[in-house]
C-alpha cells in the first residue's frame, strides 16, 4: 500500500490506543497501523501541554538520524487536538533568522566570533533606523544570534538582497505542501526595508511546526529528512502492508555551514533568549547534555495572540532528536522554551529534574499572592 499522507496519520494518531507499548489505530478493515511514537516521551509530551494550555499549543520530539516523530502534542481552545500542527500561519518570527543566519553563513563564509555594526533599538520594529544611524555599534554573530539582534539580521538581509533570501528559504521548504500539510510562505518585500523585516523574522513569514521540524533537521545536520509518523501497517491476518523507511532528500547544506549553525545556536541556551530555562540557580544546564536552538516571539492578528516558539536540538556536536515547541494566547510567564527543555530532560535523563531560573521566579511569585 501507498505511504498515508501525514496530514491523515496525524488524525489517526490522534484517535489511537496504547497497546503492548505502541500506539495503534485500527481501521475498518481490521489493519492495525503502528505509530513511531515513543509511549515516556508522549506522555511526557500530554503533561505538559494539558499543564499549561493556550489557545493554539503543540510540543514535538523528532528523531534526527532517521525522521521518525517519537512525540506529538496539541492543544487548541481546550481541547486536545493535533490540528494545530497543520496550520501555516503562525508567524515566524525569528525562526526566520535561521534562514537568514544560514544564506550568510554559505554565501559570506563568517565565523561566529566575527562581528557587525548595528543600529538600535534591537526589539522595536524600526528597520528605517536599523540600516542608518549616526552612532552604530558592534557585536558578534553568534551574540546577535543568541539575543535574537533584529538590526543584525536585517543588515545581513540587505546584504544578501531578496533573490538569494527566497532561494535558501526554497532549501528549508517555505511555499510546499507535503503530506497534505501547507507549510509557511513568505512574501516578496516591496522596498529595502520591509526586507530588513523578512531577515529579522519580524514581518512578511509564516511557518508551520512540522516545518519547522524540517528546518532544525536541515539547520542542524545539512541533510533534509521528511518527518513521518507512522511506523508500519499490518492486515487483519498479519501481513506487513506498508513498513516506513527514512525518507532523504538529499544533503542541502555543506559540513562547514552545519557545524557554525551548531557553534552558534548554542548562545541561545547559554547566554540567550532561552538561558533562563534551561539553566539552574548554579547556572549549570539541567538537560544532560549541550543544546542548540533558537526562540521566536510575535503578536499574531490573524490567531489573536502572542506566537511564541523554541526549535532546538541535542546533542550539539552529535545531534540525535529535535525538538519543537509553540503556543499562541495570552502572554505568560510558561514559555514553550520550558515545555521543550522539560521534554529533553525526559528524553536524556528519563525524568523532570530541578527548577530553571525562570520557573523558580513562577513559583515564588505564585507563593506569595495574598
Amino acid at each position: 500500500m501507498p505511504p498515508i499522507p501525514l496530514n491523515v496519520a496525524l488524525w489517526m494518531f490522534q484517535n489511537s490506543r496504547l497497546e503492548n507499548g505502541e500506539y495503534v489505530y485500527t481501521m475498518s478493515d481490521g489493519s492495525k497501523v503502528y505509530f513511531t511514537v515513543d509511549p515516556a516521551l508522549q506522555k511526557a509530551a500530554n503533561t505538559l501541554i494539558a499543564t499549561y494550555p493556550k489557545d493554539y499549543e503543540g510540543l514535538m520530539m523528532v528523531d534526527l538520524r532517521s525522521g521518525r516523530i517519537l512525540a506529538i502534542a496539541g492543544y487548541m481552545k481546550g481541547e486536545k487536538t493535533l490540528y494545530p500542527f497543520k496550520i501555516n500561519v503562525y508567524p515566524a518570527a525569528s525562526i526566520f533568522k535561521i534562514i537568514t543566519l544560514t544564506s550568510y553563513l554559505s554565501i559570506f563564509g563568517p565565523n561566529p566570533p566575527d562581528t557587525l555594526k548595528f543600529c538600535p533599538p534591537i526589539y522595536r520594529k524600526i528597520p528605517k533606523r536599523w540600516l542608518s544611524c549616526k552612532r552604530e555599534y558592534t557585536t558578534s554573530i553568534y551574540n546577535a544570534f543568541g539575543i535574537s539582534n533584529n538590526p543584525v539580521f536585517g543588515r545581513i538581509a540587505v546584504s544578501l538582497g531578496y533573490e538569494i533570501i527566497e532561494e535558501f528559504a526554497k532549501k528549508f521548504h517555505f511555499g510546499d505542501t507535503i503530506g497534505g500539510i501547507p507549510y509557511g510562505y513568505i512574501k516578496k518585500p516591496k522596498n529595502v526595508y520591509d526586507l530588513a523585516l523578512l531577515g529579522s523574522g519580524f514581518d512578511n513569514s509564516t511557518l508551520n511546526p512540522i516545518q519547522a521540524a524540517r528546518i532544525i533537521q536541515i539547520a542542524s545536520t545539512g541533510y533534509d529528512l521528511e518527518p513521518y509518523l507512522i511506523d508500519r501497517v499490518i492486515s487483519r491476518d498479519g501481513t506487513i502492508l506498508y513498513k516506513s523507511s527514512p525518507k532523504i532528500n538529499g544533503k542541502v547544506l555543506d559540513d562547514e555551514v552545519v557545524f557554525k549553525i551548531r557553534e552558534i545556536s548554542v548562545s541561545t541556551i547559554k547566554e540567550g533568549t532561552a538561558s533562563k530555562y534551561f539553566k539552574d540557580r548554579g547556572g549549570h544546564i539541567i538537560t544532560g547534555t549541550t543544546v542548540g536552538g533558537k526562540t521566536g516571539t510575535l503578536t499574531s492578528r490573524k490567531l489573536r495572540g502572542l506566537t511564541e516558539w523554541f526549535v532546538g536540538f541535542a546533542p550539539v556536536d552529535t545531534p540525535e532528536v529535535g525538538v519543537v515547541a509553540f503556543s499562541v494566547g495570552r502572554p505568560s510567564p510558561v514559555k514553550p522554551h520550558y515545555l521543550a527543555m522539560r521534554l529533553l530532560q525526559v528524553y536524556f535523563l528519563g525524568e523532570f529534574r530541578n527548577v530553571p531560573i525562570a520557573y523558580e521566579r513562577i513559583l515564588k511569585s505564585v507563593i506569595s499572592r495574598p
